[in-house]
């Protein structure tokens, strides 16, 4: 299965040579990881939607287990 191309990713790609050549420098970190933190809480929303309650209490939270982060790091493109 090949890894996903995000959203900012792929405008980063197409739109980066464009604000180069008008002498714009944008530091695109900040974008991505604003991105990750959105997939990565959309998965945890996900989770916690689908999930029984076979938790003993509901202090014990998803994003404990590290799952999003896993989900992002297999699901999309470095």
């Amino acid at each position: 299965m090949s890894k996903q191309q995000t959203i900012v990713k792929q405008l980063i790609k197409d739109f980066d040579f464009e604000f180069k050549s008008f002498g714009i420098s944008v530091n695109w970190d900040i974008y991505i990881e604003i991105e990750k933190e959105q997939i990565e809480a959309a998965y945890n929303q996900g989770y916690r939607d689908g999930e029984i309650d076979s938790f003993d209490t509901k202090d014990e939270d998803v994003e404990h287990f590290g799952d999003a982060e896993n989900y992002y790091n297999q699901t999309y493109q470095p």
